[in-house]
């Protein structure tokens, strides 16, 4: 290949490099230099939707609340709101099924919004010495953020073994679901398969919510 015919590709192969598209950098469309040939193009609506997205994402942020507590205090938290329903769902970023239901409970909250109580309680933390609960925040923080949590949020520091033994359960996911006068209403798990292969939000827990709203109507 002549010098000719390869001076053109080391062109624009610098030109792609540098990020640089020729006629942004000058201000001058070169191949229409006639005005009147131009398309009007609003060059702020991009920037003006990206600063809308940041406030929003910023509000999200804001309103998206991560707090490390024990699961004693976790308990006494969902007990402590009488006269609504309490739906804790205890959940990990390492647990695919969690992630899948967990946008169910952010529909409730936003289905609900007075009449149930929404918590959620990340088992994150498995009691590794060089990976504290704070080392678990993040992840946890940007999933929740993602999924717009914007309720009582825990991440519980006690080492999820622990914690699964100490409430007799055998793995996540789990809902507990608390009635009105803040007593334990039902656990769903997937210990015993009561619910099937898996109970989810839309089969098992949504009727139960259902049913437990109506009664308290009555």
């Amino acid at each position: 290949m002549s010098i000719k015919l390869w001076f053109p590709v080391i062109a624009s192969f610098s030109m792609m490099l540098s990020g640089c598209d020729g006629a942004t950098e000058t201000g001058t469309d070169v191949e229409n230099p006639d005005p009147s040939n131009e398309v009007a193009i609003p060059v702020n609506s991009e920037r003006e939707t990206d600063s809308a997205e940041k406030v929003e994402d910023s509000k999200t942020v804001e309103a998206v609340k991560l707090t490390q507590a024990t699961w004693d205090e976790i308990m006494a938290a969902a007990k402590s709101h009488a006269g609504k329903i309490v739906v804790l769902d205890i959940w990990s970023t390492s647990c695919p099924p969690c992630l899948r239901e967990f946008p169910n409970l952010v529909d409730l909250s936003e289905k609900y919004p007075n009449q149930v109580v929404c918590l959620s309680c990340s088992t994150d933390y498995v009691g590794i010495s060089s990976k504290p609960p704070e080392y678990y925040e993040e992840r946890v923080q940007k999933f929740l953020t993602q999924q717009k949590a914007m309720f009582d949020n825990y991440l519980c520091n006690e080492p999820a073994d622990e914690v699964f033994v100490k409430i007799d359960l055998g793995s996540i996911p789990a809902v507990y679901v608390f009635g009105t006068n803040g007593e334990l209403v039902e656990r769903f798990d997937n210990d015993a398969q009561k619910y099937g292969d898996e109970f989810t939000y839309a089969d098992h827990i949504l009727p139960k919510l259902i049913s437990l709203l109506e009664s308290a109507e009555e």
